[in-house]
């Protein structure tokens, strides 16, 4: 089985297209950087926005399973939320006081 750790460089072939090579080579000249340091830069700009695209996707689903269709019905949800645990904190505080109150009894 094989370990990977964070900081492993694996040296790797891509196939790329004359023009497409020619435009990063000139990218990377124009930038003082290798070439393979600006693919590397495109693949984990690729990686992180297919990460946030992910999550955005589960914030749409989340926000359709809710009924959210505007900016109004996240305050809304926001206020019944805090709504319910301040009712939820003064049930508990309530009960505290119940129970000390037949403790010193």
């Amino acid at each position: 089985m094989r370990q990977w750790y964070r900081n492993a460089t694996i040296t790797t072939s891509l196939p790329l297209s004359g023009e497409l090579a020619r435009h990063l080579e000139d990218a990377a000249r124009a930038q003082r950087k290798e070439p393979a340091a600006m693919l590397e830069e495109a693949v984990k700009q690729y990686l992180e926005d297919r990460s946030w695209m992910k999550l955005m996707g589960y914030g749409q689903e989340r926000a359709k399973a809710l009924g959210i269709t505007t900016e109004e019905d996240i305050d809304r949800l926001i206020a019944e939320s805090r709504s319910e645990q301040r009712a939820r904190i003064a049930l508990d505080n309530e009960a505290l006081r119940s129970v000390r109150s037949s403790d010193c009894i």
